[in-house]
This record gives structure tokens, C-alpha cells and sequence, in this order.
């Protein structure tokens, strides 16, 4: 780390830069799996196999536990 206060404020500078990229990045994800499961449970119907059943089963308790 430099001693020079200029200096120590641009690297903070920049590692508040990577770290709002990263949680942005981190938000986005998160919003693909949260479609991901809503697809899931949209594949079952009343046909649905019991495989199928299953996974919208899993993918609606993770979504609750979200909450």
C-alpha cells in the first residue's frame, strides 16, 4: 500500500469501482436463476411426469425460502 494519500485514494477509487461491477454482476446472475426456476415450475402441467413434478416442487421451495 503507498503512503502517498493521492495515490491511496485512487486505489480506493478503483476497488469501489470493482466491487459495484462485481455486485452487479453477482445481481444479474442471481436474476437468471430466479427466471431459471419460474421456467422450471411453468413445465408442470397436469400431465407432468413425476420427474418434472418434483423438480417445480424444489424450484418453488427455493423461491419461497427467497422470500
Amino acid at each position: 500500500m503507498s503512503w502517498n494519500p493521492w495515490k491511496r485514494a485512487s486505489e480506493a477509487e478503483r476497488e469501489v469501482v470493482k466491487m459495484d461491477m462485481e455486485l452487479w454482476d453477482a445481481y444479474d446472475r442471481i436474476s437468471l436463476l430466479e427466471t431459471a426456476l419460474r421456467r422450471i415450475i411453468r413445465q408442470e402441467t397436469p400431465h407432468a411426469n413425476a420427474t418434472t413434478r418434483r423438480m417445480a416442487d424444489i424450484a418453488r421451495e427455493v423461491l419461497q425460502d427467497e422470500n
